[in-house]
């Protein structure tokens, strides 16, 4: 008795979606036949949906061709002046180099400045062409001839780089604009770091920074740091000629030569539909006939 009521309850949960669907069939057949019947009296019809029981995905919208032919995201019109590219850039900065003259000495800190101009030949790569001037103290130890006493004495010099090279520039951001570079050149350092006379040697950087686009002319340069090899030899020096020195600094950068702004798109108004001329349209019913109907309703 129990399994054969088990079985009566289920066989009517099973039938009940099954009446129910057959009842929406039949309410969705008799609006058909109303919406049918009312359209043979009337010039205006709607298309029927697809029979296909799989839906055709919508078109998608075209898209632009790049962000400078979308002028809502055009960075002239977002100010977003990182992602342009100057021709021409100026940098003024301070620096500072932990100079390190190799084993045996301690390092010394020069403080200065550098000036670069730098041209752009695309969005990715620049040339690059920098002078900097420092100035530093150092200490060493000296012996005395006469007592041979050995005692601190401080040394005050400077030296100067002049280099050029690439850098490659990542302008993806709205606001900044990292970058990375290499440079090669030379630099000149006094007695007071050689510990003989003024040498001239080979110098490169090799680093990159970060700057931040303050407005379309000025940028920040929030860093750049670089790797600085010079090859000085003398006796205040290490006797393999290669000093392995570190140089950030901070400073401001002019930019400019931009290309030309694109158009601004026109902002007129659309015509108004109902001031528009009459025009007809053809409207297919289920006849292959086609009916010709007014496709402005608003029109007489």
């Amino acid at each position: 008795m129990r399994n054969w009521c088990a079985t009566v309850v289920l066989g009517a949960l099973f039938a009940l979606p099954l009446c129910a669907q057959q009842k929406d069939a039949g309410t969705a057949k008799a609006n058909t036949e109303t919406t049918g019947t009312a359209s043979g009296t009337s010039d205006f019809t709607i298309a029927p949906a697809s029979k296909s029981i799989f839906a055709m995905p919508a078109v998608p919208a075209p898209k632009p061709a790049d962000i400078y032919s979308d002028w809502d995201n055009n960075p002239w019109n977002r100010h977003a002046w990182g992602l342009l590219t100057p021709r021409y850039e100026v940098a003024g900065m301070f620096q500072y180099i932990n100079f390190m003259p190799g084993q045996g000495f301690e390092n010394f800190n020069n403080f200065g400045a550098t000036g670069s101009f730098t041209f752009n030949v695309n969005r990715w790569l620049g040339l690059t062409g920098e002078v900097g001037g420092y100035h530093f103290t150092r200490e060493i130890f000296v012996t005395d001839p006469v007592t041979s006493i050995v005692s601190k004495a401080k040394l005050s010099g400077g030296q100067q780089t002049y280099l050029f090279g690439p850098r490659v520039n990542l302008r993806r951001f709205d606001h900044f604009v990292p970058f990375a570079e290499i440079l090669f050149g030379g630099s000149h350092a006094g007695s007071q770091i050689t510990g003989d006379q003024g040498e001239n040697s080979f110098a490169l950087a090799a680093g990159g920074g970060v700057d931040v686009v303050l407005f379309k002319s000025l940028a920040w340069r929030f860093f750049e740091a670089d790797y600085l090899m010079t090859n000085y030899t003398g006796s205040l020096v290490s006797a393999n000629a290669r000093q392995n020195n570190f140089r950030i600094g901070t400073g401001l950068v002019l930019r400019w030569g931009y290309p030309p702004a694109p158009p601004k798109p026109s902002t007129a108004a659309p015509p108004n539909p109902s001031s528009s001329p009459r025009s007809t349209a053809p409207s297919w019913t289920s006849s292959a006939t086609p009916i010709w109907t007014n496709s402005n309703p608003s029109t007489p």
